[in-house]
């Protein structure tokens, strides 16, 4: 069999191209599966390798409005609304989703500036993928809210190593079945 159709058999009798073990990839994904139909998703950090990879990933299932902010440089993505970091805020209310991928010493989304926004019981889901942390873990004593760190996602993606691992010997076998 040519080596393409060796390839198509691995991955539809294995699960290697199904378990992602990028932080961005997983983030996207959960932001995807949060609610069903559009949502409206602020990245924090959207200029940054792991933001911009989050926001490229939502552009694929293509359920999002996003929202990204910006310090100095605009957003290069036109699919993106740019607004301003100092105004972040402003949008919190509007939002199903807020992500923060920043390289940042302080919170970029602190509860105190948030409790009093209006959100009663607002479903929104806080994704913090940064190292320290971005958003103050408080934001979960908002009714409806729910945060994911960094951590999460590591467990996940080791996890998924794992699968990868038992799937690799699957493959190896077909490979070798084929060859044969």
């Amino acid at each position: 069999l040519p080596c393409r159709t060796v390839s198509a058999h691995g991955q539809t009798r294995t699960k290697l191209s199904k378990t992602s073990v990028s932080i961005a990839s997983l983030a996207a994904t959960k932001i995807h599966n949060y609610k069903r139909g559009k949502k409206k998703v602020m990245i924090l950090g959207a200029n940054g390798d792991t933001g911009n990879k989050v926001l490229l990933n939502l552009l694929s299932y293509g359920d999002c409005e996003i929202y990204a902010t910006k310090h100095i440089h605009h957003i290069s993505n036109p699919k993106a609304k740019s607004i301003p970091y100092s105004e972040r805020y402003d949008y919190v209310k509007d939002m199903d989703v807020i992500v923060s991928a920043t390289r940042g010493p302080h919170y970029t989304i602190t509860y105190g500036a948030i409790k009093n926004l209006g959100l009663d019981d607002k479903k929104i889901l806080f994704v913090d993928l940064a190292v320290p942390r971005d958003i103050d873990e408080d934001v979960v004593n908002i009714k409806g809210s729910q945060l994911i760190s960094i951590d999460d996602f590591t467990a996940i993606a080791k996890e998924n190593n794992k699968l990868k691992s038992k799937e690799k010997e699957s493959g190896e076998a077909i490979i070798e079945d084929e060859m044969d």
